[in-house]
């Protein structure tokens, strides 16, 4: 094989294997999601990191906003899962107990539990629409991504 077929290869199996993988991980935030769905409402803060590390937090909360559960992924590649941590429960998101406890977080953890306080606050004042309303899962969108992709490249080959 000529160097060109190899960078080729390498590439689509780098892709492919990305494509694995971040299915996984989806997979992985769908089964914490459910199963902190069964024990109440459920806050999710996030803090995207385009080239640094990222993290997301996801709270099940009971209708006083006090914490039960908590899961923090914070990571850059898609070998990052969720771990559960037991310092936010018992804590209201909306109290001075939280306030005093991200000051000793890392930046990216307070920035995520942060957005889960707005996300919360805006869907309790109504400015959000309610979310179990929306018909969007990101699995479906990655498989549409992916059958979109199959079709240029099969338009391409056929040109």
């Amino acid at each position: 094989m000529d160097s060109i077929q190899i960078f080729i290869t390498v590439g689509l199996t780098a892709y492919i294997a990305q494509v694995l993988l971040g299915f996984q991980q989806i997979k992985n935030f769908g089964r914490i999601y459910s199963k902190l769905r069964l024990k109440g409402e459920v806050v999710i803060g996030k803090k995207s990191g385009k080239f640094f590390a990222g993290s997301i937090v996801i709270f099940s909360i009971d209708q006083q906003g006090t914490i039960l559960d908590s899961w923090i992924m914070k990571g850059v590649t898609i070998f990052s899962r969720f771990k559960e941590s037991y310092k936010y429960n018992n804590i209201n998101l909306m109290g001075a107990d939280l306030d005093r406890l991200l000051k000793t977080e890392n930046w990216l953890i307070r920035k995520s539990v942060l957005n889960a306080k707005d996300n919360y606050l805006k869907v309790k004042n109504g400015e959000v629409e309610d979310l179990d309303q929306v018909p969007v899962n990101p699995l479906t969108i990655k498989i549409d991504l992916l059958k979109n992709k199959l079709k240029a490249i099969t338009w391409r080959e056929q040109k």
